[in-house]
């Protein structure tokens, strides 16, 4: 039996597969999100210094209050920068 593979976003596959989705889109850098799933123009409001950093880490910092990383988290999350 052939597999079908059908191209979803690490949303809905975060939906699916929960764990297992949600710790593959923690271990991806910001800069590696912002290149597969969000417009170009975000990079100009982006902090540089979180661009290396994981969505893992940038979260922590962002709990522990961080402007900078709540403001990475925000442009991260937030549906209007999608492709």
């Amino acid at each position: 039996m052939a597999a079908i593979a059908i191209p979803l976003g690490w949303e809905v596959l975060a939906t699916l597969f929960g764990g297992l989705a949600a710790s593959l889109l923690l271990a991806k850098t910001a800069e590696q999100i912002i290149g597969e799933k969000k417009k170009g123009s975000i990079r100009q409001e982006f902090p540089g210094q979180w661009l290396g950093a994981t969505v893992e880490e940038i979260e922590k910092a962002a709990k522990s209050g961080d402007p900078s990383a709540r403001k990475a988290k925000k442009l991260l999350t937030d549906k209007r920068f999608d492709k």
